[in-house]
């Protein structure tokens, strides 16, 4: 199933983000919050003589079927799942997540001391870590990583914004050579010194550290422009495997020989690309691994092949209906809003798409979360006589034709529809039986994905004044609740001009609070408040899939961790 899903902001892009684990300061994360280990429920194949005898006349390797277009393949310029699945084969980041979203170290040795009252992070290597070529990693890779973000010509998508290192503005600005709050200690160990450390700040300085020693000769400051030519042609690698072949339609890797942690048991490992009939590559034998929908029918026609094993578990993130509220005084009006909520019945939509492997959800956040809350929430269930009289409230009446008017002007809903979207089309099905029902005229404007979204920037940023009032979108969340560039007044990915300063004030307390006893009172608070408000309709909860080959064995995978991370215990029996 297609979705407009878009990564939660994160400044380093790499799906692994992080709740702090430190030591040896004031300032100290607590774990007193239990996590939620989520239930991977898995479907065994049931008739293994069915695979293909081409699968079986592979042999040791893997074949992972994706739908993605690889064009980057760079961890400090990529965001997408599929770009991550790939990164994570080939590079190592100094920390990991594990399935209960906290930290494991990677490329640290230990976890990070934070010292300073929490402005100043302490990070030390581990001893024997190389490069594929067998140059060793060391802190100038950390520290040239850190350059090369904070370079004014980089393009890539991380937010610099969110983290102030000590320095990194005059550096940005070329009044420095070098970002004077990072301090190299030795060749293992390097101190970085930030402004007003938080509850996220460890997370945002966790890096996948680039090799100097291959960028440095051509890197020039101001000018990043031959670390991006690399983007699609890395030379040397961090991760257990590394890149023998990068073609169109396939990525090629072997086992990096220098790798620091143990041998990964799989010798060779395609990445394919595959059109959007993955049933019938998995049919062939073609693939070993997709990711997939989760619904009774895909459920249904993966177990049907018979030596295919199903994992499926919750989606870490949220669908919902945004709402324009930029110049858009009709929406403004917070019965109008919630009106729009209780006339729409969600729940008819959210079982169309997913039957049982969704819900409707009413918080901005995935039920994995350490901070999910349903006390004191209101659930908004189907009421087309509250939503009438909500509508009323804002002064509206019916008119001869019983549509809502104001003025003389009808009472209109535009929805900015995605194109070939399955989501979009319940939306639109739904919306325009229940809203026309009650008295709206339900109007809709079908869009690409990429027009979509450069609508709803230019409308943030004052460049269009194209009427609209609905669009769908999806957010992929982390471990991190932190959710200020979303619903804070300036949050870049703030879209919808949605403004509350009881928000603004709960975000911040949020990031400045470590006490995790104390943190989930803020984001309860928060999303009592978010839910009262209805910034946003919200849609759906659901729950991810993998399809995997039965002969692929100790396979893993959750809400916070990919496969990949545990691709060492992974195996294919003969």
């Amino acid at each position: 199933m297609k979705k407009n899903t878009i990564k939660y902001s994160k400044f380093i892009l790499l799906g692994i983000s992080v709740i702090s684990i430190i030591s040896g300061c004031n300032k100290e994360n607590k774990y007193d919050i239990p996590r939620y280990i989520s239930e991977v429920k898995v479907i065994k194949g049931e008739k293994i003589d069915n695979m293909p005898e081409i699968s079986k006349e592979r042999g040791n390797k893997l074949v992972i079927g994706t739908k993605y277009d690889y064009k980057i393949l760079n961890p400090i310029y990529s965001n997408f799942y599929d770009e991550e699945i790939v990164n994570s084969l080939i590079f190592s980041s100094l920390m990991n997540n594990k399935d209960d979203g906290t930290l494991e170290m990677n490329l640290l040795k230990t976890e990070p001391k934070v010292l300073d009252d929490g402005n100043k992070y302490k990070f030390t290597l581990k001893d024997n870590i190389k490069w594929s070529d067998g140059f060793e990693i060391t802190t100038d890779d950390i520290e040239f990583t850190y350059m090369i973000l904070f370079d004014e010509s980089y393009n890539g998508l991380a937010n610099r914004n969110i983290l102030k290192i000590i320095g990194s503005d005059e550096y940005k600005n070329g009044d420095s050579d070098h970002i004077s709050g990072i301090k190299k200690i030795d060749k293992k160990t390097i101190e970085i010194s930030v402004e007003d450390g938080n509850a996220r700040t460890l997370r945002l300085l966790n890096i996948v550290p680039l090799p100097k020693h291959i960028y440095d000769e051509k890197y020039k400051q101001g000018d990043t422009s031959y670390v991006d030519l690399l983007n699609k042609s890395p030379e040397v690698f961090s991760g257990s495997y590394r890149i023998n072949k990068f073609e169109d339609k396939i990525i090629e890797l072997g086992i990096n020989e220098n790798f620091f942690g143990a041998r990964p048991q799989i010798n060779n490992i395609d990445i394919k690309k595959i059109n959007d009939d993955y049933l019938t590559e998995l049919k062939n034998g073609d693939i070993d691994i997709v990711s997939m929908g989760v619904n009774e029918k895909s459920i249904n026609e993966v177990k049907e092949l018979g030596f295919i094993d199903i994992y499926h578990y919750p989606n870490n993130g949220y669908g919902y209906i945004g709402l324009n509220l930029i110049d858009n005084p009709k929406l403004q009006n917070i019965n109008m809003r919630k009106a729009l909520v209780y006339g729409l019945n969600r729940d008819g939509i959210v079982k169309e798409l997913f039957g049982e492997y969704g819900e409707v959800v009413d918080i901005p956040q995935s039920k994995i979360s350490w901070t999910y809350t349903d006390e004191g929430i209101e659930s908004y269930k189907y009421d087309k006589e509250k939503a009438i009289q909500l509508i009323e409230q804002c002064g509206y009446i019916k008119n001869s034709n019983r549509i809502f008017e104001k003025n003389g002007e009808p009472l209109e809903i535009k929805f900015l529809k995605t194109k070939n979207n399955e989501v979009n089309n319940a939306i639109f099905k739904y919306a325009k039986e229940n809203y026309e029902d009650i008295g709206i005229k339900f109007l809709t404007e079908e869009v690409d994905f990429k027009t979509l979204r450069k609508i709803l920037s230019d409308k943030k940023e004052g460049k269009t004044k194209k009427n609209y009032d609905m669009f769908f979108m999806a957010w992929a969340l982390n471990s991190e609740p932190d959710c200020t560039t979303i619903f804070s007044k300036e949050g870049v990915q703030n879209r919808t001009g949605y403004s509350n300063e009881k928000v603004d004030e709960l975000v911040k307390q949020g990031i400045e609070e470590l006490d995790e006893n104390k943190r989930i009172k803020i984001y309860h608070e928060l999303y009592r408040t978010l839910n009262d408000d209805v910034p946003y309709i919200y849609l759906y909860g659901r729950r991810d899939g993998m399809a995997v080959s039965s002969k692929v064995k100790n396979f893993n995978v959750s809400p916070y961790r990919n496969f990949t991370y545990d691709i060492q215990e992974i195996y294919i029996e003969d």
